[in-house]
């Protein structure tokens, strides 16, 4: 008789512990659902859009809201960006030509930086690459650096390779190990003279083209959907090609910058 009573104890005891665990499992999924609805790395419920610019609501994050331009935009009227709600640039300093291999300096650098700083905007810089050796890379960061001697950057020096749709490049037999070393090295040559560095990408080049776990840089995504499926970590969004702002004739990229605080 005791021993029966005994069992029914333990038995109510395992039932009680059984309960308890599925109530822990529960309030953690639960958890885990109000911080994020899907498996990105970012709360996608955060982020909206004010005054036609998206914005990330998440009280850990810091945003900013910018541009990014060449000389295919043509003549920049830097003050009237100003004034619609961007606070930086991300301008082409220059770039290496696909099919020859020579660097060439954007032909509207010089203008677009001075002016956009003289209006008051934050400014950092991307460099267009189409190396194929570590050497090649390390004369790019070399070559950039010398573009950017003379300004004060307060956004990071950015790396972008891509591949051309429609046209062939000297990059298109590269490995993925070999992308994510010429990246690596141009991008330490920068972070060894104090610059903060990007490396971009659009989902596919960042998912099949470079090895992201090796990179040792924060990326720049290039993604023009609502839907992110790039689910790892980013630091600059280029959420559209399609934007525009004032100031500038026709389209042009707009970036949302995050950053945790």
């Amino acid at each position: 008789m005791r021993q029966l009573k005994q069992r029914r104890q333990l038995m109510l005891l395992m039932m009680i512990f059984v309960c308890v665990i599925g109530l822990i499992l529960a309030i953690l999924s639960m958890s885990t659902t109000t911080k994020k609805t899907s498996d990105s790395y970012y709360d996608l419920d955060a982020f909206g859009y004010k005054n036609g610019l998206m914005t990330f609501n998440d009280s850990n994050y810091s945003t900013q809201t910018g541009i990014d331009v060449s000389s295919h935009q043509g003549s920049i009227d830097w003050d009237a960006v100003k004034t619609s709600d961007i606070s930086f640039a991300m301008i082409r300093c220059g770039y290496r030509g696909a099919s020859e291999g020579a660097l060439y300096e954007d032909s509207a650098f010089v203008s677009n930086i001075k002016a956009a700083k003289a209006a008051g905007l934050k400014v950092g810089v991307y460099w267009f690459s189409s190396a194929i050796t570590v050497s090649e890379a390390k004369e790019e960061a070399d070559y950039v650096l010398s573009l950017i001697s003379d300004y004060d950057l307060d956004m990071p020096v950015a790396f972008d390779m891509e591949r051309l749709e429609g046209q062939s490049s000297r990059i298109d037999n590269l490995t993925k190990s070999e992308k994510t070393n010429i990246a690596n090295a141009f991008i330490s040559r920068l972070k060894k003279k104090g610059y903060q560095t990007l490396v971009y990408g659009n989902t596919s080049w960042l998912s099949n083209d470079i090895q992201v776990k090796k990179i040792n840089s924060d990326i720049w995504l290039a993604s023009y959907s609502d839907t992110l499926k790039y689910k790892k970590a980013f630091t600059m969004w280029q959420y559209t090609q399609k934007g525009s702002v004032d100031g500038i004739s026709g389209s042009v990229d707009i970036d949302l910058y995050i950053q945790k605080k």
